[in-house]
């Protein structure tokens, strides 16, 4: 709520409505998910150009969903083209 009350200035208003709320969305998975993944750099590189929450949500459960599996890091940006075969995970998180 502090954040998107902040002046433009501070927080920039079109973010308010698209990357801040994919920020939080990020925050709260690394917290709440049980098995913490040690790279949220690679959560916020997944989401770099996005900012459709649904589809930074379905990234977010694709990253972890892969950890999870066997400790996979999906650590290149979805929006720039795959750089090997993707797997189910990463498909479902376009």
């Amino acid at each position: 709520g502090k954040l998107r009350r902040a002046s433009d200035r501070d927080v920039h208003e079109d973010s308010k409505d698209s990357t801040l709320p994919i920020a939080r969305d990020i925050l709260e998975a690394l917290v709440e998910h049980p098995t913490k993944p040690p790279w949220y750099i690679d959560l916020l590189n997944l989401n770099l150009n996005n900012d459709d929450r649904e589809v930074a949500r379905a990234r977010i459960r694709g990253y972890l969903a892969a950890y999870d599996r066997d400790g996979t890091r999906i650590t290149r940006n979805l929006d720039l083209g795959p750089s090997r075969p993707a797997t189910t995970e990463e498909e479902s998180a376009r």
